[in-house]
């Protein structure tokens, strides 16, 4: 497990706050999982765009945006590589659900890269499908907000040997995986799930259709069933703003081919993706320190 190797709070070094932090008592807040390499937080535009955004749709009022780019830049300067996670908390309340009047509380945390293999960017990586549903709340659909219980019980059914499970919604209708938006290739191209109902709209998820848009291959939102889709797809790929892309060599008893080298159109898409988009892991070859 990762431990945290310095945090924030409202802009002072500290790893403290009150228990009566929203937060901690509703899960109220926000927040956003941010890769640092070489000491500059990457895509931090579109990272604070949907931040920025999910605050507002739960109502919160969020700090200056040019504060928070100041604290992720100053804290990702002191570190090489690692992964910040940013919350943004309705900040303190008395008893009872109705917010107060207080600004949002700003938490930052710089850990470690985890020790992934590089084949997990080159030969891809091994997923399931997993019984359990996600929630469904249009309301919050797409937000990335504090209540991660879902994910929470999801991993707990990821099968040893796996690195990511996908997840369906209340109608078993593919969704996302635990930390990731998922991409599949069928009939002709790129498709991605609405998220309209459950999950999270990642920016790397919109980063990515942006991407595959400016290479002439745009991408359809479909709604299908995890098992439709596992059986009709001829490559698929994981995407969250640490990783960046990892494509699927195996789900279940598919077995997929490595994009490199690949015959099959949709591999060849694939490998133009990985190329075009702007990632310190897009190589297939680099090795987390």
């Amino acid at each position: 497990m990762n431990t945290a190797i310095e945090t924030w709070v409202d802009g002072q070094v500290d790893n403290c706050v009150p228990l009566s932090d929203r937060a901690l008592q509703y899960g109220d807040g926000v927040f956003r999982t941010l890769l640092v390499w070489d000491g500059v937080v990457q895509r931090l535009a579109s990272q604070l765009d949907k931040l920025l955004a999910d605050a507002q749709q739960i109502g919160l009022k969020p700090p200056p945006r040019a504060r928070l780019e100041q604290e992720l830049s100053t804290i990702a300067g002191r570190h090489q590589r690692a992964v910040i996670k940013l919350v943004l908390s309705a900040g303190d309340s008395a008893r009872g659900y109705l917010r107060g009047d207080t600004p949002c509380r700003r938490m930052l945390s710089a850990s470690p890269l985890p020790p992934w293999p590089a084949a997990y960017w080159s030969d891809g990586i091994r997923i399931a499908s997993l019984a359990y549903r996600l929630s469904e709340q249009p309301a919050l659909a797409g937000v990335k907000h504090l209540n991660r219980l879902d994910q929470v019980l999801a991993r707990a059914q990821l099968p040893e040997g796996c690195s990511e499970g996908l997840l369906g919604d209340q109608r078993g209708l593919l969704s996302s995986g635990i930390m990731s938006n998922v991409f599949w290739w069928q009939d002709g191209g790129w498709h991605t799930p609405p998220l309209d109902r459950a999950g999270v709209a990642g920016s790397t998820r919109a980063d990515i259709i942006r991407c595959l848009d400016s290479l002439d291959m745009p991408v359809r939102i479909t709604q299908q069933s995890l098992e439709h889709c596992q059986a009709r797809c001829t490559a698929l790929f994981v995407c969250n703003s640490v990783v960046g892309i990892w494509p699927v060599r195996q789900w279940h008893e598919r077995v997929f081919e490595p994009p490199a080298g690949g015959g099959h159109p949709s591999l060849r898409d694939l490998s133009r993706l990985i190329r075009a988009f702007a990632h310190p892991f897009k190589g297939f070859h680099d090795q987390v320190d």
